[in-house]
């Protein structure tokens, strides 16, 4: 699959030493009206990126190998999150849907890339929120589902 970067990250992936600071930023959403889309970013300070705040919490992301082959499943731990936070992510039922984002602290408006994920397999405790985010299982679905043999079906090839 093929990125475009704008120049500035460009410029500093190439460069042997660089003074820009790539940051991820991590957005939950769910269907659930009553839940409140949360915000973070990988940083020291909380960032502004395209209007919206990212309140800034330490947090891992593990990236899987980039290739056409197998799913993107990625592990996600959240750190030291508010209380009310992980209160509402308790109450949930279904999967948080997950925005992964990479942008530059000198141009945070700027999205170097991104990817959309569900997170599955939450584990919870007083301030961590963790889980295995994947893309869509449908992707993954056989097509057709089922096979139609002559054994399991004599009137198909009559």
């Amino acid at each position: 699959m093929t990125r475009s970067l704008s120049l500035a990250a460009l410029e500093a992936a190439q460069a042997q030493e660089t003074g820009e600071v790539y940051l991820a930023l991590v957005t939950l959403t769910h269907a659930d009206p009553t839940f409140e889309t949360k915000r973070y970013v990988r940083n020291t300070t909380d960032v502004v990126s395209r209007g919206q705040t990212f309140t800034a919490v330490a947090f891992d992301i593990s990236l899987p190998d980039e290739d056409d082959e197998g799913s993107r499943e990625v592990q996600l731990v959240l750190d030291n999150v508010d209380r009310r936070d992980v209160e509402a992510v308790r109450r949930l039922t279904s999967p948080l849907q997950v925005l992964l984002e990479v942008v530059l602290a000198s141009q945070p408006d700027v999205v170097e890339t991104q990817a959309r994920l569900g997170l599955r397999g939450v584990q919870i405790d007083a301030a961590t929120i963790a889980g295995t985010l994947a893309d869509d299982p449908f992707l993954h679905l056989r097509y057709p589902a089922a096979t139609y043999s002559q054994a399991d079906y004599p009137g198909l090839f009559g």
